[in-house]
């Protein structure tokens, strides 16, 4: 009988050598060649190292006084900052090649760096920051034989590298008294996370000696002042501070990176929204909550500074402090109604209405006439006049604190710019939500090439600083966030030309309610009197018209100061409406 062969049970089989000795000793020299491969880039890592994109800009742009990375978490931040500093202290960047322009480190004065040079890491702490995140980092990159030796302190925690070639980088901590950080001289310092203030001033101090440059990268979850004094002002023109954003997306391996795509989404979904954005790009975490995120320091918000046509009727606007630099704003109004902020004053050396009001007249090119003694008060005050090349600006407005009387003179704010020839009216500041919202309209894009109702020019960094920093109050705690849900008020700082942008929106003034203004601009001197192109009124006397001209609301025709502007401030006259809302008038 014939047995089925299909009822025969499976034999175990056994993975089947090399049919050769040949084959075998071919396998075993290409596993030798892949170890010592292995070893090879080991021992010389950071000669096999690969940036990413944004991480190629941070290496090349060593000419800058500062540099800062703001990265999200995993986003390849802290692994440039250590590459960079291993870098400086070997004097050159061996992935580069030799014909590179950038295989030589050079300070910000272009000089390749002297080799041996003096170095500084900074961290958060010393037993975790250190331990666990910068020391490996500095092996990992660091050549076989590159470090001579580590000094480490009681508590086996390294706090000094020293090169075979003499470079020496010191490692310290934020938790270290702020006294420990003056008086250290050296060519370069590294920040990893944002560094306090006082700590980050006395490490720049350090560099003064060697013409040296620093560089920040962080998780900007901490530490506001980074924003305000670095971020705000990088990018410029100058070039001393260059900034890049750096998103884990940049790491991962869709784009050719490290961290699998799966486990970044599953790990940003279960944070709340405003830590997401600080985690995932890089973006300061007091800053979540800004007021106009939608505004960004690039076109179609912030342009390229060109002089307004004299065509357009220009608006000066004026918020003045006790402790603060008065903030005076600029605003041109173009035929489409599209508002420009073309100039701003904010200068902490101006501390005196007189030094303020002369740098108004002298930037929109009044004429020197000398000097006389004001009638009322008896001080010696300049005559400006008005010529053919003075700027139209047609309206001058101030916050309503500076009616508040000054306790040593007695004197207003606003009194005091009408000695010196500026005549202001009160802003129409109630209602801060109707003005934030007017500025949103202002900023909104209606189609992709749709240009804003608001733009700024690139030469009011002081704007721009405030735009970038204007936030929503915060609960003290998380708790207290839970409980009473979005803080509904607004951090009063970083606020003074939002103000004054608010006030020109809040007034509703346009085109072509300022346009009549600027026809009948005359020639005007310091104590407000004005001289029109018109023939005098018939029925008045010399003094008469000049009583008119500098108060209109004494005026029995409502017409005076800025011509269509006398309704402003006179109220309704003989009859006629008002060319603007009365909750603007002023009462005599």
């Amino acid at each position: 009988m014939t047995q089925d062969s299909s009822a025969t049970p499976p034999q175990k089989t056994e993975t089947t050598p090399p049919q050769s000795s040949a084959d075998y000793e071919q396998l075993k020299t290409l596993y030798l060649k892949i170890r010592r491969l292995k070893e090879t880039v080991a021992a010389n890592k950071i000669s096999f190292y690969r940036p990413h994109a944004k991480q190629r800009d941070f290496h090349a742009a060593e000419l800058s006084d500062i540099r800062v990375v703001l990265g999200g978490n995993r986003s390849g931040k802290t692994t440039c900052g250590a590459v960079e500093a291993v870098a400086h202290a070997l004097g050159e960047r061996p992935w580069l090649p030799e014909s590179d322009p950038h295989r030589l480190v050079r300070l910000p004065s272009g000089d390749p760096i002297p080799v041996p040079n003096i170095g500084r890491i900074v961290a958060d702490t010393l037993e975790t920051n250190i331990v666990q995140t910068i020391n490996p980092k500095i092996m990992e990159w660091a050549p076989a034989g590159a470090i001579t030796n580590i000094q480490k302190n009681p508590r086996g925690v390294p706090i000094r590298y020293d090169f075979a070639n003499g470079s020496v980088i010191y490692v310290m901590s934020y938790d270290q008294d702020v006294d420990s950080f003056e008086g250290t001289n050296g060519h370069w310092f590294w920040c990893d996370e944002p560094p306090p203030q006082r700590i980050f001033n006395g490490l720049r101090r350090g560099l003064i000696d060697y013409g040296g440059h620093c560089w920040l990268t962080m998780t900007p979850l901490s530490e506001p002042w980074t924003n305000q004094v670095l971020v705000s002002k990088a990018n410029g023109p100058d070039g001393r501070i260059w900034m890049r954003r750096m998103s884990v997306w940049d790491n991962a391996v869709s784009r050719g990176g490290h961290l699998p795509d799966k486990t970044i989404h599953s790990v940003l979904a279960d944070l709340p929204a405003d830590e997401r954005a600080s985690r995932e790009e890089g973006r300061a975490l007091h800053l979540a909550g800004l007021v106009f995120p939608e505004w960004q320091p690039e076109p179609p918000f912030w342009v390229p500074h060109e002089t307004p046509s004299r065509h357009w009727p220009r608006v000066c606007l004026i918020d003045p402090h006790p402790r603060k630099p008065i903030a005076v704003l600029w605003l041109a109004v173009t035929p489409d109604n599209q508002v420009r902020a073309y100039r701003e004053l904010f200068d902490p050396e101006m501390r005196t209405v007189a030094q303020v009001a002369h740098a108004i007249h002298q930037a929109e090119g009044w004429h020197y006439a000398g000097e006389k003694r004001h009638w009322a008060t008896q001080k010696l005050v300049p005559i400006w006049r008005r010529t053919a090349a003075t700027e139209p600006v047609v309206l001058y407005v101030i916050d309503t604190s500076a009616n508040e009387h000054e306790k040593t003179s007695g004197e207003t704010v606003a009194e005091q710019f009408q000695q010196y020839g500026i005549n202001c009216v009160d802003a129409y500041k109630r209602n801060r939500e109707a003005g934030i919202n007017a500025i949103h309209q202002a900023l909104a894009l209606k189609y992709e090439w749709s240009l804003p109702g608001l733009v700024v020019h690139d030469n009011c960094p002081t704007v721009k600083e405030n735009f970038l920093n204007y936030v929503w109050d915060r609960w003290g705690s998380s708790r207290q966030q839970g409980l009473k849900g979005e803080k509904q008020t607004v951090v009063k700082a970083n606020d003074d030309f939002i103000d004054c942008i608010r006030y020109f929106f809040q007034m509703r003034l346009t085109y072509s309610m300022l346009r009549p203004m600027a026809s009948s601009l005359g020639q005007e001197d310091s104590s407000g009197g004005r001289h029109h192109r018109t023939a005098q009124r018939s029925g008045e006397t010399p003094e008469e018209q000049w009583e008119g001209l500098v108060r209109p609301e004494l005026h029995p025709g409502g017409r005076g100061l800025h011509g269509a502007l006398g309704s402003v401030l006179g109220g309704r006259r003989g009859g006629q409406r008002d060319s603007l809302p009365r909750r603007y008038l002023r009462r005599p």
